[in-house]
């Protein structure tokens, strides 16, 4: 098989992994993957090139429409900020969640970093661009030839547009595309209203809810993980901080 990996370990034995995400490119030998550019350096989790890569893909939709109308599309976190995100959150066979999804763009770098599923949800209706440009990014991904040697082959998010907060009601698991296992919650909620905002996190009073990234300006009601922390106390959520970053 041509996705099988002949380089020999230091313990003298053929690696005979399968260069595939679909394992996770973690479990990739580093020779492995030196060769074929998939880590930046040895010991790195993912390749920061393979987000950048597929950022090119997305970059020409940046700009289109205004933030809250037609498409929303926006470039506000960098990829290297992506990357520290991914790098203090990831965990294996966790599913990678994203409320206010847009085109789908997080949805798609979490697979790209190694997440085993992803999905989220869009407030605005997919007929606006969004969907289209979300499918179109995908096709892209599946049919190039830069990412390795093979065609993508992991299993495409689920995003679901034209639905909000009141429409999720309390059951996040739901957002899960095998309905059981962890899940990671990301958000740029900067827009989201306080009602809003407190509605999500009362929706994070869920077992299977393991780790979250809120991105949001410090000025914000819960722009800090001490207001967050302060708001979390008095509807009887416990967090407890992992790491804040400057994005």
């Amino acid at each position: 098989m041509d996705n099988i990996c002949n380089h020999i370990t230091k313990k003298g034995r053929r690696c005979g992994r399968t260069a595939s995400h679909r394992i996770n490119c973690k479990l990739l030998c580093w020779q492995h993957a030196r060769f074929y550019n998939v880590f930046e350096k040895k010991g790195e989790p993912c390749n920061f090139k393979l987000l950048k890569k597929f950022d090119t893909i997305r970059r020409p939709y940046l700009g289109l429409g205004v933030a809250g109308r037609i498409t929303g599309i926006s470039g506000s976190v960098s990829v290297a900020s992506i990357f520290e995100i991914f790098k203090v959150m990831y965990k294996r066979n966790t599913c990678f969640v994203d409320i206010g999804a847009a085109d789908g763009y997080m949805l798609i770098m979490a697979l790209l970093f190694g997440y085993k599923y992803s999905s989220g949800i869009e407030y605005q209706p997919g007929n606006t661009g969004l969907q289209n440009i979300f499918d179109t990014t995908w096709a892209r991904l599946q049919n190039s030839t830069d990412f390795l040697t093979y065609a993508w082959s992991r299993q495409k998010p689920v995003l679901r547009y034209n639905t909000d907060i009141a429409t999720m009601k309390t059951n996040i698991s739901s957002l899960h595309p095998q309905k059981r296992g962890d899940m990671h919650i990301f958000t740029f909620w900067d827009g989201f209203s306080s009602s809003d905002s407190l509605a999500l996190l009362k929706m994070l009073k869920n077992p299977r809810v393991k780790r979250g990234c809120f991105v949001c300006r410090r000025s914000r009601e819960f722009g800090t993980y001490n207001k967050l922390k302060d708001v979390c106390s008095t509807i009887g959520l416990r967090t407890e901080e992992i790491k804040s970053l400057s994005v």
